[in-house]
């Protein structure tokens, strides 16, 4: 699979735990607990991806290609209430994906691994994604099974 294949599954992944979100929070109160992540409710983990997109993306932005000093850093404060939070998600993933899309995969970029290209943080916030999805959906029941984990034909 290569980068442009990826871009639409993350969009697709972005839309599911977004979709897991609302779920959660037309529970009502309380805000349902993760599961998975222990201490944390679904509001923590979304505000926990959708900072860590921001991140990303500021690295992407800035073409930035040393470890960032985060102390410097400003992200924007994820607002309150559940319908302003996951919208604050939903459109920091859009712009996320947007730049992925933009800079193609080779673009040179600091990351905490041995590679330093963009293709290296759709990969990871693709994995990110996916998991949180998984977490989210935890939170209101059994989450169905990844369809990239589903066994493949010939």
């Amino acid at each position: 699979m290569d980068h442009i294949d990826r871009i639409p599954l993350f969009r697709s992944e972005a839309a599911a735990f977004e979709k897991a979100v609302r779920r959660a929070y037309d529970r009502g109160d309380p805000v349902p607990s993760v599961p998975s992540c222990p201490e944390w409710t679904v509001t923590d983990l979304v505000r926990h991806l959708g900072g860590v997109h921001r991140f990303v993306a500021h690295v992407l932005r800035e073409r930035i290609t040393a470890p960032p000093d985060t102390a410097d850093l400003t992200l924007p404060e994820a607002p309150d209430g559940p319908d302003a939070l996951t919208d604050w998600f939903a459109r920091g993933a859009r712009e996320l994906a947007e730049l992925l899309s933009e800079l193609g995969p080779d673009t040179p970029v600091w990351t905490w691994s041995v590679e330093q290209t963009s293709g290296f943080w759709l990969r990871m916030q693709l994995i990110e994604l996916a998991v949180h999805r998984w977490d989210a959906e935890s939170a209101t029941g059994a989450p169905p099974p990844s369809p990239q984990a589903s066994p493949r034909t010939p």
